[in-house]
């Protein structure tokens, strides 16, 4: 009976954390309802089998599979991602290889295998990715489809010809060319698998038709999920990574002015390398909103200036930590210098950085750069000491920055009001 509340107890804890993450507020109510039913369904299930294991002669057995169910379906949920971006992309993904598989089955394409995993690759993140990706994919099969196609017609007029030398003959020139286009690397793929998992060889030109035909159709079925199915745009994927870069250097800020223990710099050393995974990504991000723009999918403003002000935020956090390490550094008598307070200073910074964080994500005026002036004049005054000159200079190179962050933000709000108008 023990095992049974136990159970029990944890389908609750499954019912609750699937009203928080799955039953995000873009869901309609009717799946809501469904996804519901579908968790008091699979209760009903896994208590019956307790209660069946409890009289089954081989009750051991069939306790050990409950079990290990059990914790898969623990573990399964909690790799679900409780961010509604997330869900929504699994959502575009998930849609998109069905509508791949039904429409490639509806045209009676040969494999609609390809179409499937096509769609399932080229879907991104923002609507401006998947294109991109869904561009890069095509021109890469096409190109390897022509290659494949004419050497599988080679190999089909003299069979003689080791398939091995015909690889190394077309795969090698494709290969250049993704060293240098890395967004094409599917061409020799493509080549590969025409060459080594070919069906027909009498008709190596009409497999290379239905291939490209067959792809080109799960790119467009990718582009259409990303672009119909709760679309994010670019745009707003650099938003939200500018909003999220904003709050590491806020913690930077309050770790680099503390005590700087071994355990403060290691923590430095983990901010800043999320830190250059996320400019890493918002790089990318930035290209996507660019080609979003040029097709007329996204905003009428330019994202460069935007981002160009994170990486020189980020700049700035070297420069702080150079000095606070020298300010920190022992004197030729072995003593530690003497710090003066910074603390309310650090606090300062941070709670911009995070109010324009908040401010940027939900399109609001920036927040106000007075809390911050008055204390850079409060920590040193009029002229910094000699003594603090390098650290006065990291400090007035960031407020400059976080005044041209001010600025964008205003500039953003002001475009949102005229888009509206």
């Amino acid at each position: 009976m023990s095992e049974q509340l136990r159970l029990a107890h944890f389908f609750d804890s499954v019912s609750g954390d699937l009203r928080r993450r799955a039953m995000a507020r873009f869901l309609p109510k009717n799946l809501r309802t469904t996804i519901q039913r579908s968790v008091d369904n699979a209760v009903q299930v896994f208590l019956t089998a307790k209660a069946v294991a409890s009289v089954c002669g081989d009750a051991p057995a069939f306790l050990v599979c409950v079990n290990a169910a059990t914790a898969f379906y623990e573990w399964l949920l909690r790799s679900i991602p409780s961010d509604a971006t997330s869900l929504r992309y699994a959502a575009r993904i998930t849609i998109a290889a069905m509508a791949a598989y039904l429409v490639a089955g509806a045209l009676n394409l040969p494999e609609s295998l390809w179409a499937v995993i096509t769609g399932l690759i080229v879907v991104q993140t923002s609507v401006g990715g998947t294109i991109g990706a869904g561009l890069d994919r095509l021109v890469g099969t096409l190109v390897g489809a022509l290659v494949g196609g004419a050497t599988a017609s080679v190999h089909a007029l003299w069979p003689v010809l080791p398939v091995g030398l015909l690889l190394l003959i077309s795969v090698a020139p494709l290969s250049l060319f993704v060293v240098k286009r890395p967004s094409y690397r599917v061409a020799p793929v493509t080549v590969a698998l025409m060459l080594l998992l070919v069906h027909d060889q009498a008709q190596p030109l009409t497999m290379a038709y239905d291939r490209v035909i067959e792809i080109t159709i799960g790119c467009l079925i990718g582009v259409a999920a990303s672009m119909l199915v709760l679309p994010y745009r670019a745009e707003d994927q650099l938003i939200d990574g500018m909003a999220s870069g904003l709050r590491l250097l806020a913690q930077l800020v309050l770790v680099q002015f503390g005590e700087r223990t071994p355990a403060d710099l290691a923590r430095i050393d983990t901010l800043n390398e999320r830190m250059r995974t996320l400019l890493a990504a918002c790089e990318t991000t930035v290209i996507d909103a660019r080609r979003e723009s040029k097709m007329y999918l996204g905003g009428r403003g330019d994202p460069e200036p935007r981002f160009r002000i994170l990486r020189r935020l980020r700049g700035n956090v070297p420069m702080i930590d150079r000095a606070m390490t020298d300010l920190t550094a022992a004197d030729a008598d072995g003593a530690a210098l003497p710090l003066p307070d910074l603390r309310a200073l650090a606090a300062a910074i941070a709670h911009f950085l995070e109010a324009a964080a908040q401010a940027l994500a939900a399109r609001a005026p920036p927040p106000a750069l007075d809390p911050v002036d008055e204390a850079i004049a409060a920590s040193f005054g009029a002229r910094p000491p000699d003594r603090l000159l390098q650290l006065g200079f990291a400090i007035e190179a960031l407020r400059r920055d976080c005044g041209d962050l001010h600025d964008r933000i205003a500039e953003r709000v002001a475009l949102a009001v005229t888009e509206a108008g």
